[in-house]
């Protein structure tokens, strides 16, 4: 998925040295596991919130959004294995990343 996400950012223009700050999302089965995750991402100085899914009150999220970083193929590869890393620890699931283009 990473590698598809970020050849459609080079599809639109975006260089590997374009530095964007990426939405992320994380889903678990306890609001403890969230928790946990969400303080551990709070310590990378991202923005974090967490809680239980508006669809279903058994799935828990934790979503928010990185500082910015670079575009660049092994920047955004090593970020993602490091979060897969982390969801792995909490025992939550990493379920990718988005951005947006018009950031300030």
């Amino acid at each position: 998925m990473t590698l598809q996400t970020l050849d459609q950012l080079r599809k639109l223009s975006v260089p590997a040295d374009k530095e964007l700050k990426l939405e992320y999302f994380f889903y678990t089965n306890t609001e403890d596991k969230a928790e946990q995750l969400a303080i551990e991402i709070a310590k990378l100085n991202y923005i974090v919130q967490h809680g239980a899914s508006a669809g279903d009150k058994k799935l828990f999220i934790v979503t928010g959004w990185t500082a910015r970083m670079k575009m660049a193929d092994d920047v955004v590869k090593q970020w993602t294995k490091q979060m897969c890393e982390l969801g792995y620890k909490f025992d939550c699931e990493f379920d990718g990343w988005g951005t947006e283009l018009d950031q300030e």
